[in-house]
């Protein structure tokens, strides 16, 4: 039998949950925010989406670790609050700007909040949620996160004819973030069964950095998955935009064509969880992923057709997340790894992540003057080989190697 969730440990990651959609939805917009920006400001498209892409993913690499390692020694109910106001607040400040350098300013806030979550709602999560229940609770918050990506790429648009602005609809969105932190102050509550999630007796500052760095499943994924990342940026982000300019297809078509990389998404978060336990072996929803992406993201590319595009859009989003909820959950499987560790070496494989989103837009940028859009495009679709490099060497810690080690121990 299933260890039971309780009730508030649920609710509380619930509310985690809707700020990492709200990151994923401040993040991927911009794909389709763009045009309308660019015509706001009179601004050059590939200057700045590339631009404020980048700014995002550089913050981020430069909070993830700090953030975590804060998380760590801070009260959650106070630390998470200000995550997810800001997170809001960034959201309403983004749509407001009336300029450039405003538009950096909600969008440096947007992803500092947004690299603020991940790390403490981990402690949370170690607190209220049995290990045995955690493989499909990280596949749920990854289907999360991609509902909000499909959301700014495949509803944004409709949003925008609904609401007659980007920037409104920027607030609404804000706005949810406003509530979600109101809400964690009023129900936050620890799980006194299991203890505090940030002990009294507190660790030096440095230590679960330290601690985590010992293992090298938390190098390995953190060194591969820039590959992915890159990629999956630089797609949802100018690929729109290069299909309405240069494929003819209309930038409504291009937001739902990128948008099935989500619906994809979507499902590999929740079903890959099941297959890896099914099968056994959780490295085989890991490393061969490193080999299809690069096909499925060329291909779009390569062809002007929709078809094609639709298929390969689906399957590279199918890809892109079916790895994450495994990756995540080998963190928690760990022998004697402590939940402060876990928090910040999910924050050190985000912030090696976050670089590869950074890459993104400049490579593209880089790029396109030599090669264009398209050729800048198909350079970024190799960038997912890094990926299969460096987790074919990852440790086993599947269903069939610990019942083997079980087994072993049980002689």
């Amino acid at each position: 039998m299933k260890e039971k969730i309780p009730g508030r440990g649920m609710f509380l990651t619930s509310l985690g949950w809707v700020a990492m959609f709200l990151a994923y939805f401040g993040t991927f917009a911009l794909g389709i925010i763009l045009p309308f920006m660019c015509e706001d400001m009179g601004a050059d498209a590939v200057s700045l989406g590339s631009t404020l892409s980048s700014v995002a993913f550089a913050c981020k690499v430069v909070v993830y670790i700090p953030f975590a390692l804060w998380a760590a020694r801070a009260n959650p109910k106070f630390f998470l609050a200000i995550v997810y106001i800001v997170l809001g607040a960034s959201l309403i400040l983004h749509g407001l700007a009336n300029n450039v350098p405003m538009l950096y300013v909600g969008r440096i806030l947007m992803s500092c909040a947004g690299a603020g979550i991940s790390a403490p709602l981990a402690l949370v999560k170690t607190n209220w949620i049995p290990r045995t229940r955690l493989g499909g609770i990280n596949g749920i918050e990854n289907a999360v996160g991609t509902v909000g990506q499909y959301v700014a790429l495949s509803v944004t648009a409709p949003l925008i004819a609904l609401l007659g602005s980007w920037r409104t609809v920027l607030a609404v969105f804000g706005g949810i973030g406003l509530i979600a932190g109101a809400l964690w102050i009023i129900f936050f509550k620890e799980n006194e069964a299991v203890g505090k999630i940030v002990p009294a007796q507190k660790k030096p500052f440095l230590e679960p950095l330290k601690e985590a760095l010992k293992h090298r499943s938390v190098w390995l994924l953190g060194i591969g998955w820039p590959g992915t990342t890159l990629v999956w940026i630089a797609i949802t982000t100018f690929w729109p935009t290069y299909a309405s300019t240069e494929l003819g297809i209309s930038l409504a078509t291009a937001g739902v064509l990128v948008g099935l990389i989500p619906i994809g998404s979507i499902i590999g978060s929740l079903t890959a969880p099941k297959l890896a336990d099914w099968i056994g072996v959780d490295k085989l929803m890991l490393w061969p992923w490193g080999l299809i992406l690069p096909v499925v993201y060329f291909l779009p590319v390569a062809s002007s057709s929709v078809v094609v595009a639709a298929i390969c859009f689906f399957i590279a989003g199918y890809g892109a997340y079916a790895f994450v909820p495994v990756a995540m959950t080998h963190l928690y499987k760990i022998p004697g790894i402590s939940p402060a560790a876990i928090g910040t070496g999910i924050s050190f494989i985000l912030t090696l992540t976050s670089i590869g989103g950074t890459l993104a837009g400049t490579i593209v940028k880089s790029l396109y003057a030599s090669m264009g859009l398209a050729g800048a495009l198909k350079v970024c679709c190799l960038s997912p080989l890094l990926w299969f490099a460096t987790t074919i060497f990852l440790p086993e810690y599947g269903r069939k190697a610990m019942e083997k080690k079980a087994a072993e121990a049980g002689k």
